[in-house]
C-alpha cells in the first residue's frame, strides 16, 4: 500500500511506517507452551548492541513468546536457542545465516544435533520479500503479536525509503532497533515454508 502510493499516487510517503493494525493486532501476553499446539522460530542473530531476537509462533499464526537479549557472545547465543528449543520443542527453527548466524547454526547442527535448524540468507532481494510477506500479514489480519510496548515501537518504527534506483529500502528509523521485526519477517517465512510439509498417504 505505501509503495503503491507513492509511486502511483505521487504521494509523499518517505520514512513511513509499514504495518497496518498494529494496535489491533498487538493484544497477546507471552504464554507457556502447549503439548496440544505446534511451534516455530525466527531467529534475528546479533552479538554486539544489537538485539538477538527469538521469535515463537504457533500453528494459529500467534506470537506466543519472544526472547530478546544483546552483549552476549556466540555461546551464550548458542545456549539460549538451546534453551528455547528444549522448552518449545518448534518443529522448524529458521535463522538468519549471514555473519555470524552461519558458524552458529553449523555448531547447533553438528554439535548439538539439532536438526530442525535451518539457514535463511538475507540478500536486498529476499529481505524485501520476506518483508513484504508480513506487511501482507499484518493489512490481511493473518497473525497476532505481544502487546508489550517495545515490541509495537519496533513494528512501528520500520520503515521504507526508496533507494535512487527506485527499489523500496526496508529498516528500523534512525535511533531504533530492527531485531523484532525482522525476526517476526524470517519467522512468518518459516512458518509459510515448513507448516504444511508433511507426508501424505492416499487412500
Amino acid at each position: 500500500d505505501v509503495l503503491f502510493r507513492q509511486e502511483y499516487l505521487a504521494e509523499f510517503v518517505d520514512d513511513a511506517a509499514i504495518f497496518e493494525n498494529v494496535h489491533e493486532l498487538a493484544v497477546l501476553s507471552k504464554q507457556q507452551p502447549n503439548s496440544g499446539n505446534m511451534y516455530w522460530f525466527g531467529i534475528d542473530i546479533a552479538l554486539k548492541d544489537d538485539y538477538t531476537v527469538i521469535t515463537v509462533m504457533d500453528k494459529n499464526n500467534d506470537v506466543v513468546d519472544y526472547i530478546r537479549f544483546n552483549h552476549c557472545t556466540a555461546p551464550q547465543v548458542k545456549e539460549n536457542i538451546i534453551a528455547a528449543s528444549k522448552k518449545w520443542k518448534p518443529r522448524k527453527i529458521m535463522i538468519e545465516e549471514n555473519n555470524q548466524g552461519l558458524p552458529i547454526i553449523h555448531d547447533l547442527k553438528i554439535l548439538h544435533k539439532l536438526n530442525n535448524v535451518v539457514g535463511f540468507k538475507t540478500t536486498s532481494k529476499s529481505k524485501q520479500e520476506i518483508v513484504n510477506n508480513l506487511i501482507n500479514a499484518f493489512s490481511s489480519k493473518k497473525i497476532r503479536v505481544p502487546a508489550d510496548d517495545i515490541y509495537k515501537s519496533e513494528l512501528e518504527t520500520f520503515t521504507m525509503t526508496i533507494s535512487p534506483t527506485g527499489q523500496p529500502k526496508f529498516a528500523a528509523a534512525n535511533g531504533f532497533h530492527d531485531d523484532i521485526p525482522m525476526s517476526l519477517a524470517i519467522t512468518w517465512e518459516c512458518v509459510n515454508k515448513y507448516k504444511y510439509n508433511g507426508q501424505y498417504n492416499f487412500l
